[in-house]
């Protein structure tokens, strides 16, 4: 049985600083084996950008396995 990779996406939440609403922030198509440090990485340019405190993210990888 061969494991095939198929994609991967990632949804950053997000914390407003004035208000303290909460966001969600998705991204699709990110690399294969992306790693800790490159989703970290991201979330602080996001804290940058957005005024929003990063809280954290799920990456969620989609594989295939074929016989």
């Amino acid at each position: 049985m061969n494991k095939t990779w198929l994609k991967t996406n990632i949804v950053y939440t997000m914390v407003n600083k004035e208000n303290g609403k909460v966001t969600k922030r998705s991204f699709a198509n990110l690399v294969e084996d992306v790693t800790d440090q490159q989703v970290a990485e991201f979330g602080s340019i996001l804290e940058t950008l957005a005024s929003s405190n990063y809280t954290g993210a799920i990456v969620d990888d989609k594989t295939q396995y074929l016989v």
